[in-house]
């Protein structure tokens, strides 16, 4: 589940992660939007996302909708970080996915944050 923002729209996904949370965003920011009297306007996005299931060892620990409440949290934690950024929650093999959302609950800015350095990281990991 992805909440993408300016105004809040809820798009449902199979696979949401850092690497689809992050192409969305740079789209956003690259398209040039045209106005029917031929303003361009730029214009960037914040988004907040979550897995459903979250956990793979317990998928019906948590419910869809609270997973659109996480995917929300990441959206408001984005923007407090000065927009056109992600923030979102991945799934884990997790055995207490409760206890996971609740730690993302708390503190979203400790978790997978926009970063295009984050994904860097990442890719680097699996490389070596």
């Amino acid at each position: 589940m992805c909440e993408i923002g300016q105004v809040t729209d809820s798009v449902g996904v199979a696979q949401v992660t850092p690497e689809l949370a992050e192409k969305v965003r740079a789209a956003v920011e690259a398209h040039e939007f045209r106005l029917d009297d031929g303003t361009l306007l730029k214009r960037t996005c914040s988004v907040g996302f979550a897995a459903y299931p979250l956990s793979t060892r317990q998928p019906r620990a948590c419910s869809w909708q609270e997973i659109v409440g996480i995917a929300d949290h990441g959206l408001y934690a984005a923007k407090r970080k000065g927009r056109n950024g992600w923030v979102g929650l991945e799934a884990e093999d997790s055995e207490d996915p409760l206890e996971t959302m609740q730690s993302f609950r708390e503190n979203p800015e400790s978790s997978v944050v926009d970063a295009p350095s984050t994904l860097n990281e990442r890719a680097a990991k699996v490389a070596s």
